[in-house]
């Protein structure tokens, strides 16, 4: 029983940045893949302001093999697939922290994800959804020289048994931290929790496998 007016704009000027089909690079990513590379790396993404090229998730290509890689500054978290094939061009993009988050969602079947990118947009799309994303510009550091390839010590140990040593470990630690020490003995792994400030100590030992 009423009249109501709103401005409107013509759709045109939406702002919409599709991939620059003239200078776009391609792959075909399996959705299994790309969700675990996600799952996988996502935790190391930085909240660093002043480093907005760490605030997102860095994607290489090589010859039939993808690595996404995340870095804080603190930790790294690395995905390594080998059965990902491409043209044999390598290239990357980063993916921004929201656009990955999306991505998670949309991903709940097993399928092939189609990629089209350029240096600014990327795209993702299958028969079902359709994600354009800007993504973050600058030059991702390189994380492969502060990985060790070259290190000789391993040790085994229970998954379980070893989570759940430190998450009884970790409250005896600094707090702004959450830092553990781990000592790497002949039969043994020593994990050290200290607060100094609150006096705070904790210590427990895993066996090896």
């Amino acid at each position: 029983n009423g009249q109501f007016t709103l401005p409107t704009q013509d759709a045109y000027s939406y702002p919409y940045s599709p991939v620059n089909a003239s200078v776009q690079k391609h792959t075909n990513i399996n959705s299994w893949k790309l969700l675990e590379a996600i799952t996988m790396t996502n935790f190391a993404i930085s909240d660093d302001e002043l480093r907005p090229i760490l605030q997102g998730i860095h994607f290489d290509f090589f010859n039939n093999r993808m690595v996404a890689a995340a870095c804080d500054r603190v930790k790294i978290g690395r995905f390594v697939d080998d059965t990902t094939h491409n043209d044999g061009e390598v290239s990357g993009f980063t993916l921004p922290r929201k656009a990955s988050h999306i991505l998670q969602a949309l991903i709940t079947d097993d399928f092939d994800v189609e990629v089209e990118f350029d240096a600014n947009n990327i795209s993702f799309s299958d028969s079902s959804f359709n994600l354009t994303s800007r993504l973050i510009d600058g030059e991702y550091p390189n994380y492969e020289s502060v990985i060790p390839h070259d290190n000789d010590k391993q040790a085994i140990v229970g998954k379980e048994e070893f989570l759940a040593a430190i998450k009884r470990v970790i409250p005896f630690g600094e707090a702004k931290t959450k830092m553990v020490v781990m000592k790497f003995e002949d039969n043994y792994i020593e994990i050290v929790g200290e607060d100094l400030a609150f006096n705070t100590f904790a210590k427990e030992r895993v066996n090896y496998l």
